[in-house]
């Protein structure tokens, strides 16, 4: 069955013809606008298709964005009608049925993660290779998905209500996998988020869209710090003993994009909950979140002390945390000892001895020469005496 929604009115299209307009007699009736009479029609065929087309010639009537001409426009699950302001959500149940699961085996997913792609950019969107729509992606991010509030809409039974969704952060744009079925980028399955780069082919379901962006210069990236502190993925799934480190003694944690700690979860509040260290240790405040955070199994109203190895639950994901050991060690006045470099044991490190030169006094004299003892002389003439009395009897 078809449906027309307006705001928070859902209307059931029938076999026949539905007037949008001004007038008393239309089926969907606008108070308030310039515009008079009616403006679009809106018609059913017995097999259930649905198309639109202007009520006069002179009238505007948008398409997802495009005007329409003279003649009527077929109607898709999840397109968007805009009349006099207005926009309608046009919505097929025929397509938003129950999604069926697709085995495993048909399609190879990745085993390893993707590089980190991600590059500083704007002017994200995705253009559709089946009928060339262009989606813009705002920073608030869009959301992917047979359901006809998506901004997105892809029907088929193997593509969940939300299936898949792209978000803007300070890196650049990031697709995130919310199905059951998968989302694949260029042939390969992806995580539960994977950095998007210009060019990348994105396939939801049977259809496939390519991802532009205007790219940015990127400063040259820097090497991280010391993690302080860690929380690991307890909950069953996928990303269960992931670990993300904590390198700042202040942590915000949510959903919102401009978080330190992104949790992109629909138990997870927007602003949930901000994590800090200080000399007692290490705080956890819960930010009035909707689903509260727990820590031990108990709801934590204002902040509460982490102790190590702790469960901390923001909502419905829950992550135990561990606080990191000091890096390095002061003592008062002294200077700090890296860890990894430790100093010689003090009774072994051998003693340093000082190499002094010595001082010549003023006053000292040259040293005297040795005199030659007088009996030394004496032996040695009566020596000479003898060979020569020798070789004089000789001859």
């Amino acid at each position: 069955m078809a449906h027309i929604r307006l705001d928070d009115k859902e209307i059931e299209l029938s076999v026949g013809e539905l007037c949008i307009g001004a007038d008393d007699d239309a089926g969907v009736r606008f108070g308030a606008v310039p515009e008079k009479g009616n403006l679009a029609i809106i018609t059913v065929d017995s097999r259930g298709s649905a198309t639109v087309r202007r009520a006069a010639s002179g009238v505007t009537v948008l398409v997802n964005s495009v005007a329409l001409g003279a003649e009527p426009a077929p109607l898709l699950h999840g397109d968007r009608i805009e009349v006099a302001g207005r926009q309608l959500r046009f919505s097929d149940d025929r397509k938003a049925g129950s999604t069926v699961l697709v085995p495993a085996f048909r399609v190879s997913a990745a085993k390893a993660a993707a590089p980190d792609r991600a590059r500083a950019a704007t002017g994200g969107r995705l253009v559709s290779l089946v009928d060339g729509r262009e989606y813009g992606v705002p920073a608030s991010g869009i959301r992917i998905g047979r359901d006809a509030g998506c901004d997105v809409v892809v029907p088929g039974t193997d593509v969940s209500r939300q299936h898949a969704g792209v978000s803007v952060g300070p890196s650049g744009y990031v697709l995130r996998d919310f199905s059951a079925n998968g989302v694949f980028v260029n042939g390969a399955r992806i995580g539960d988020a994977q950095p998007l780069r210009r060019g990348d082919v994105i396939r939801v379901g049977a259809e496939e869209f390519r991802f532009y962006a205007d790219e940015a210069p990127v400063e040259q990236e820097r090497p991280a710090a010391a993690a302080l502190a860690t929380f690991e993925v307890v909950n069953e799934g996928p990303s269960k003993g992931m670990r993300f480190p904590v390198r700042t003694p202040l942590v915000h944690v949510g959903r919102g994009p401009h978080n330190d700690f992104v949790i992109d979860d629909d138990s997870v509040s927007d602003s949930h909950a901000k994590l800090q260290r200080r000399a007692a240790g290490w705080f956890v405040v819960d930010m009035d979140s909707t689903n509260g955070t727990y820590v031990a199994g108990h709801r934590v109203s204002g902040e509460h002390r982490l102790s190590d190895s702790v469960s901390v639950r923001f909502g419905g994901v829950k992550l135990e945390f561990r606080s990191e050991p000091a890096s390095t060690g002061e003592s008062s006045g002294g200077p700090r000892v890296i860890v990894g470099q430790k100093p010689p044991h003090p009774k072994r490190a051998p003693a340093t001895r000082a190499i002094v030169a010595p001082r010549a006094s003023q006053s000292a004299e040259p040293p005297a020469s040795r005199a030659v003892p007088t009996a030394v002389w004496l032996a040695a003439a009566v020596l000479i005496g003898a060979t020569v009395l020798f070789v004089l009897q000789d001859r």
